[in-house]
């Protein structure tokens, strides 16, 4: 395989799922589906323990639509790409799969690559400051190999925005696989950032544009964890 290699020496992101009741949190079975929901990730900077604003408040009242809610959780995304979690277990021995990236060889042609990163929605009429889809990002052979062969590089901040597609369905009408992004690299231990091609009709590319309220990430809340 062309760029496998291994990613154990790494020292950010190991352990990607907390165990939250209702939410997947383990591999899915060989019969494989990409999962219906999405699992509550690390936080924003890097570091482990809860999701950045997983608990923003015991309870608040929606300026929408009037009710009364919990805390919420903003991070989500799977712990690998939609190709990886439904590929057999025999054709995954091949590929290797962490926290970060993902190789997976093909019987034929090049070895597919991703890279985890956060997407960022601003939240407007919150302290929150950003909801966040943890997403993969496939990216062309050369540029994995270069953001593989950069990642403890003190310097990988300066790497220039790589190309790619997502490699992640969230849960929205139109498909989000495919969308056209660029990963945009920061220090060692803090997760790359995910920016959408702006010229693509698609809701999420509206969310990212012109962020979303509170509202909407109670949705969000509603939809995964119930």
């Amino acid at each position: 395989v062309p760029f496998l290699r291994s990613f154990s020496s790494r020292h950010v992101l190991s352990a990607l799922v907390q165990n939250v009741p209702g939410v997947l949190a383990h591999w899915p079975s060989d019969k494989a589906r990409p999962p219906k929901t999405q699992v509550p990730e690390r936080r924003d900077d890097g570091q482990r323990g809860p999701a950045h604003g997983a608990n923003h408040a015991a309870t608040w009242i929606c300026s929408t639509c009037g009710d009364e809610h919990d805390g919420l959780a903003t991070v989500f995304g799977p712990k690998a790409p939609d190709a990886w979690l439904i590929d057999a277990r025999r054709d995954r021995r091949k590929g290797e799969c962490d926290g970060d990236m993902c190789v997976m060889p093909q019987r034929k042609g090049p070895s597919r690559g991703c890279i985890r990163g956060h997407l960022r929605l601003r939240v407007l009429d919150s302290d929150l400051d950003y909801f966040i889809w943890s997403v993969w990002v496939e990216l062309a052979e050369a540029d994995f190999t270069l953001n593989a062969d950069r990642w403890e590089d003190p310097d990988r901040a300066e790497l220039l925005p790589s190309p790619g597609r997502l490699a992640t369905q969230l849960p929205y009408e139109q498909a989000t696989l495919g969308l056209r992004v660029r990963l945009f690299n920061r220090e060692p231990g803090v997760v790359p950032l995910v920016k959408l091609d702006r010229d693509q009709a698609h809701a999420l590319v509206a969310e990212q544009r012109e962020g979303i309220n509170l509202h909407r990430v109670t949705e969000i809340n509603e939809q995964l964890l119930h």
